[in-house]
């Protein structure tokens, strides 16, 4: 983070994020001992936003070969600086788990879908604050909803989906059945973060 590259972004703030689970990346059964997720993200602040709304996520999602050079792309000194293979196999549906099982895997990383993939909806928004209360990252519960609305800023994306002829989804939230097997809609989200048997 301290190369002159990156400069230009400030971190407002890391989060470290531990979690054991019995399933891989892409949801299925791990196989033997629990696999231990470890994550470091970083709250951006970009001074890029908004200056570029050309929305590339048809173009990336249209070949495999597109998804290759998107990932080149990414990896290049002046944006992560890190070696492309480690962003491809992601893109591609390439996966290893480290311990000697490789496969591919028929949903690899999406970024249009049709506007199905890139759509910030809320109540995602708000699923990650839930997280972000279950592990000791908020104190108390935030305000979900107008948290999330200040985050996802759907109405940025409205308009350059608009601008683009990208269909919206009829609702701002959506109902998933999530690995664990619990239903997420949104609707609760303060006794949803409370309701974990594993927590901070």
């Amino acid at each position: 983070m301290k190369t002159h590259n990156f400069s230009a972004f400030h971190i407002r703030k890391w989060y470290l994020q531990i979690e054991d689970s019995l399933a891989g990346e892409t949801g299925a059964p791990a196989d033997g001992e629990p696999l231990r997720k470890i994550v470091i993200a970083a709250c951006i602040h970009n001074p890029y936003a908004g200056r570029y709304v050309q929305d590339l996520s048809a173009w990336i999602d249209a070949s495999p070969e597109n998804r290759r050079k998107t990932a080149e792309t990414i990896a290049a000194k002046s944006y992560v600086n890190t070696d492309a293979s480690g962003i491809v196999d992601r893109m591609l549906g390439q996966y290893d788990d480290g311990l000697g099982k490789k496969w591919s895997d028929a949903h690899a990383m999406r970024f249009y879908a049709d506007g199905a993939a890139n759509f910030p909806y809320l109540s995602d928004g708000m699923w990650f604050l839930t997280q972000h209360k279950r592990w000791g990252l908020l104190k108390e519960h935030p305000d979900y909803q107008a948290v999330a609305t200040q985050i996802n800023r759907i109405d940025l994306y409205k308009q350059a989906a608009q601008a683009a002829g990208v269909a919206l989804p009829a609702s701002e939230t959506r109902t998933s059945t999530l690995i664990d097997g619990v239903v997420w809609d949104g609707s609760n989200p303060a006794a949803y973060a409370d309701g974990f048997k594993v927590k901070a």
